[in-house]
């Protein structure tokens, strides 16, 4: 049985010129010869109008490969802690990497306390069970202070210094710690200021290279929603926000990292005019984000998680950077 173009997923343009030119089913545009070949005059068309290459086209003829959804469940993943363990345990361990995790609350509440924290905690080494890695920070409104993490930072080699001593890790725990500074903790952390949607847009293109040039595990945009303000229509900024967090999902599945994304709350207002605060952004965002979490006043509530049960946790934040609060 033959397959319409248009039930595959090419753009409307694409298919329009094929169809001009006689190609109206998938099967017609392959060299009968070799199936992985396509037609020389299907080249010339895609050439054209600059749509997919033959590699694209090749990649749509193969399924993705397939796991089953207890070997999902039971995937080892790495986590970065908060130094809460309270908040870590909400997740099993910590901030789990190859997820997307939003961090939304009133303004004041701590949300670029716990973003600070991360960008330490994701360096530590990794016989103290850390992943030894860096962190890119894009700050959308001016958030990030340098002295603030400099006091987190300080706070964590500390604790991290008295980890080793006390279980007594051994020599390499110790040359590990030798390279575990203040001064390397600055330099692994590379923050980009964005102004505005098509900055933020344009920051998050050229990840990849970032990411694979400072071996980064941890990637923060600290005010997300705040450059998608000066967007007007609601189409256009739902389709700006969604091909922003397209590009993010595939740099997750990728390098196996963590997103933490902080958000905002906005004022709803029901049919019968009762009024509630919920997350910025509405559902186009929510559906990209694996886990919410929901901060208050000392206090933060993991609402949404594939694999987590709701759950609510203490804490505090300290000279020294985030800690349970007892």
């Amino acid at each position: 049985m033959l397959r319409p173009l248009w039930t595959m997923p090419l753009s409307g343009h694409i298919v329009s010129k094929l169809n001009e030119n006689g190609f109206f089913y998938w099967e017609d545009l392959w060299n009968p010869d070799n199936r992985n070949e396509l037609k020389p005059s299907v080249h010339k068309i895609l050439q054209s109008c600059r749509g997919f290459s033959s590699r694209d086209f090749q990649s749509l003829q193969t399924a993705p490969a397939s796991t089953s959804s207890f070997e999902v469940y039971m995937k080892d993943t790495d986590d970065i802690i908060t130094f809460s363990k309270a908040v870590d345990e909400l997740f099993g361990y910590g901030i789990p990497t190859e997820s997307i995790v939003e961090l939304c609350g009133a303004p004041g509440q701590g949300k670029t306390q716990i973003c600070l924290q991360l960008c330490a905690s994701v360096q530590i080494p990794k016989s103290l069970g850390g992943l030894s890695s860096a962190a890119i920070y894009i700050d959308t409104n001016k958030n990030f202070f340098f002295e603030r993490f400099k006091e987190i930072s300080l706070g964590t080699v500390a604790h991290c210094k008295k980890v080793v001593r006390k279980l007594k890790l051994g020599s390499s725990a110790e040359e590990e710690m030798k390279t575990f500074t203040i001064e390397n903790m600055e330099r692994n952390v590379h923050v980009l200021y964005v102004n505005g949607h098509i900055q933020l847009l344009a920051a998050v293109q050229l990840l990849e290279k970032m990411i694979t040039s400072s071996k980064a595990r941890l990637i923060i945009i600290d005010g997300f929603a705040f450059p998608f303000q000066e967007i007007d229509s609601g189409l256009q900024r739902t389709s700006f926000i969604c091909r922003t967090l397209g590009i993010l999902s595939q740099l997750v599945s990728k390098f196996k990292l963590a997103v933490v994304l902080t958000n905002e709350l906005t004022t709803h207002i029901s049919p019968s005019g009762e009024t509630d605060f919920i997350p910025a952004l509405g559902g186009s965002f929510a559906q990209f984000v694996s886990h919410r979490l929901l901060i208050g006043q000392d206090s933060i509530l993991l609402s949404k998680s594939p694999n987590r049960p709701s759950a609510a946790a203490n804490l505090k934040i300290t000279a020294d950077g985030i800690r349970d609060a007892n």
